[in-house]
């Protein structure tokens, strides 16, 4: 089973603090230990990836202390992005101890994204 990653590194090669990386080994464990869980499924090919990655690092930095922060790379974890279906990137799921309650698709400006999170907090 593969480690979680800290400060995980974009596609610019800029680094993504406080944000970690999940895979097919651990992504089920992790999510359900946790009171409430923001995972961005991504892949280095989405351009609309990368401009969410300053949002995701805003978002981290004000609300981290109340919601854990992941990405998961459905290239290099396919079996996931399957399971919780998602077929368009990027993709923001919110869990509640490994509990799917909501769940984003597309690039978004940081104002409905974090209106959206506000609302489940």
């Amino acid at each position: 089973m593969a480690s979680l990653r800290r400060g995980v590194f974009g596609k610019r090669g800029k680094r993504l603090e406080g944000i970690l990386e999940l895979n097919d080994g651990d992504f089920e464990r992790v999510i359900r230990d946790r009171e409430l869980a923001l995972v961005d499924f991504w892949a280095e090919w989405c351009a609309p990836c990368m401009l969410l990655e300053p949002i995701m690092e805003e978002l981290h930095d004000r609300y981290g202390e109340r919601v854990a922060f992941y990405r998961l790379n459905v290239d290099e974890s396919p079996m996931t992005a399957s399971r919780y279906r998602v077929m368009s990137l990027p993709t923001l799921m919110l869990f509640r101890k490994g509990v799917p309650i909501g769940m984003l698709v597309g690039a978004m400006p940081k104002e409905r994204i974090e209106e959206w999170l506000k609302g489940h907090l």
